[in-house]
């Protein structure tokens, strides 16, 4: 903004990413002949456990964000007394963690027969 960076940081910038990355999953399964994602929860939670373990895909297409917490705002804000932390797997701050390698994901980039 006037000539120097911004940083921005929580939903404000992940949730249009991710929605960016998943209309390039959808515009390529279209192209494809497949069908599109629509309600995508179920195929993003599917992949994160198997008898009650982290799977492979799961470390391989997410990023899982441990440390950190959403009690404190950008810098020059006070921290609030109340939030959650980060942690293994999904919490209430990151949910399942960021994507990684995403053009390389079969769940959202499958191969088209």
């Amino acid at each position: 903004i006037s000539g120097s960076w911004d940083p921005v940081d929580g939903t404000s910038a992940a949730t249009p990413t991710a929605a960016g990355l998943i209309t390039l999953a959808n515009d390529y399964r279209m192209q494809n002949g497949l069908p599109v994602l629509g309600f995508i929860n179920p195929l993003l939670y599917q992949s994160m456990y198997s008898s009650g373990s982290y799977t492979q895909e799961y470390s391989e297409y997410y990023w899982d964000i441990v440390m950190g917490n959403n009690n404190c705002g950008t810098q020059g804000q006070q921290c609030c007394p109340y939030g959650w932390p980060a942690a293994r797997g999904w919490d209430a701050v990151t949910g399942l963690g960021s994507f990684r390698n995403v053009v390389h994901n079969a769940q959202l980039f499958p191969s088209a027969n």
